[in-house]
């Protein structure tokens, strides 16, 4: 089995390669490398794995990559997702996650597509969100994944050979992570001393494991399905706010983690929650999260160092 992950070298992505060589398959990574590649150094020498460095909008990149294939499955998870330098740079956001999204799959053809789009594109709700809930995103970033769901299930018209997956992924945290989200910058934070600067403590978040988001993913990748267009809900179905965060990592940590608000980490347009309803892909796909909020921040910690 031959199976494409583009963004392979990112925070999610190069868990997910990670586990399919695991799995015995042939992983070809596209990747343009925008943040390193500290996260798959370790993977180079892997049987089974290729790693193709590029843009998804170069046609010749995308040439080369298809020369790779054919493909059985494409994990689509190359994108700008720091909604903080999404709302910076709107323009190259919106270049890179539509028109990127669209490219490549115009170039490339698979027996399934997944695409890593997000919790973001819900209108707000005090509640877990459900796949057929009202679509309002809040920022660009929630806004171009939104573009880029409307984009597979078009192709879903036309290229019924293919069945394309839509994975609405929430707040993901783990090891590796490549950009500055609240968890890794609370940990951060702890390396300098007991003082932590954080925005806001009350917005409410489904924070999963990046563990439990590879299991969704590869189950998204191989489960039966019956028609050619899908959406599923990847969290775990309880909200945690900042607040109670830094709570949990203190009593694990076993000291006590003062938390700062700073004004400039404080987001002009905050949403208060986001939950997901995970009750589709546990029928669907049998699958649920293994870590609970605690047990995910003690093997983040135990993975990096903070706890023995």
């Amino acid at each position: 089995m031959t199976v494409l992950v583009t963004g392979g070298a990112g925070f999610i992505g190069s868990h997910l390669t990670e586990r399919l060589l695991a799995d015995g398959k042939d992983v070809v990574v596209l990747d343009s490398l925008r943040r390193g590649d500290n996260s798959i150094r370790h993977l180079a020498s892997r049987e089974g794995f290729v790693l193709e460095v590029g843009d998804i909008r170069d046609d010749a990149v995308l040439l080369r990559v298809a020369e790779r294939g054919p493909f059985d499955v494409i994990y689509h998870l190359a994108a700008l997702h720091y909604i903080p330098e999404c709302i910076a740079h709107p323009v190259e956001t919106l270049s890179i996650n539509v028109v990127g999204t669209q490219a490549l799959v115009t170039a490339l053809a698979c027996r399934r597509f997944v695409l890593a789009s997000t919790g973001d594109v819900y209108a707000q709700r005090d509640q877990g969100c459900e796949e057929v809930d009202p679509v309002e995103p809040f920022n660009v970033y929630g806004l171009s994944k939104f573009f880029c769901e409307r984009l597979l299930e078009n192709e879903a018209h036309s290229r019924q050979t293919t069945t394309w997956v839509v994975a609405r992924l929430f707040n993901v945290y783990g090891p590796r992570e490549t950009t500055p989200h609240v968890i890794p910058h609370i940990l951060g934070e702890v390396r300098r001393g007991n003082g932590v600067r954080l925005g806001s403590l009350w917005p409410r978040r489904d924070y999963t494991y990046v563990a439990d988001t590879v299991d969704a993913l590869v189950a998204l990748g191989e489960v039966p399905l019956s028609g050619p267009f899908h959406v599923f809900n990847v969290g775990t179905g309880v909200a945690a706010s900042v607040g109670e965060i830094v709570e949990l990592l203190s009593e694990l940590l076993g000291t006590h983690l003062r938390a700062e608000v700073t004004p400039e980490r404080i987001r002009p347009v905050e949403r208060p929650h986001l939950q997901a309803n995970i009750s589709k892909i546990r029928k669907v796909a049998g699958w649920q999260p293994q870590y609970s909020l605690r047990d995910g921040l003690k093997a983040l910690c135990t993975a990096e160092g903070h706890l023995r």
